[in-house]
């Protein structure tokens, strides 16, 4: 772990870019596997953001929703709803489970 912090301390585009990389993974898995569909909406909005690098650390967001898909939180969060295609943490739930393989991934991508 210390080898990773020093090399995204002198390599953060890098670190960014490979984190990116694993978290598109998830989204992937998540609109493929987990995510409510009727018409498609809300699977069309998923996607993640460019990451934000600062002093401290390197974050990116994976999101659903916006003006196209206002429903993206109830329909993660209300447990009771009956999906006939996909489930409520549509994305927590990919994410948890890739959770333990993006930093090693990210260190394969890295040649750590």
């Amino acid at each position: 772990m210390a080898k990773f912090q020093r090399f995204a301390d002198e390599f953060p585009k890098e670190v960014a870019a490979s984190l990116k990389k694993q978290l598109e993974k998830t989204m992937i898995r998540s609109k493929r596997d987990f995510v409510p569909v009727d018409e498609g909406t809300l699977r069309d909005t998923g996607h993640v953001d460019d990451p934000e690098i600062s002093k401290k650390n390197i974050k990116c967001r994976l999101r659903y929703g916006g003006p196209a898909a206002p429903y993206a939180r109830d329909q993660h969060e209300n447990l009771s709803y009956k999906h006939t295609v996909g489930e409520a943490k549509y994305l927590e739930r990919p994410l948890k489970q890739d959770s333990k393989k993006i930093l090693p991934a990210m260190a394969k991508d890295l040649k750590l």
